[in-house]
C-alpha cells in the first residue's frame, strides 16, 4: 500500500481513469491492484482540516498493490500518468 500526490483533483481522477490494468476499487487486500482517490469516497464526509491531519488531501492517490508483475505495474503508471 501506497499513497502519492498528484497535482490537483482533476490530475488524480485523470490518472484513475487513464489506467488500464490496475482497477478503481475501495476494497483492500486483494490480490489485484487497485486505486483510488480516498478524499472523494472514503473520507469525504471529513472536514478538509481532519483530512489534512490525516495526510489526506483533494491530490492524493492510494495504491493497493497486488499480484501483478513490477514491470506492467510500473507500466499502467507511467502511461495513466502522461498529459494526454
Amino acid at each position: 500500500m501506497l499513497t502519492f500526490d498528484l497535482a490537483s483533483k482533476d490530475a488524480c481522477f485523470q490518472f484513475l481513469d487513464n489506467l488500464k490494468m490496475i482497477r478503481r476499487a475501495t476494497n483492500l487486500f486483494d490480490n489485484k491492484s487497485l486505486a483510488i482517490h480516498p478524499a472523494s469516497p472514503i473520507y469525504g464526509s471529513f472536514s478538509q482540516t481532519q483530512r489534512e491531519a490525516m495526510n489526506i488531501s483533494d491530490k492524493t492517490i492510494r495504491l493497493s498493490v497486488g499480484l501483478e508483475s513490477a514491470d506492467s505495474l510500473f507500466e499502467d503508471i507511467r502511461q495513466a500518468l502522461e498529459v494526454h
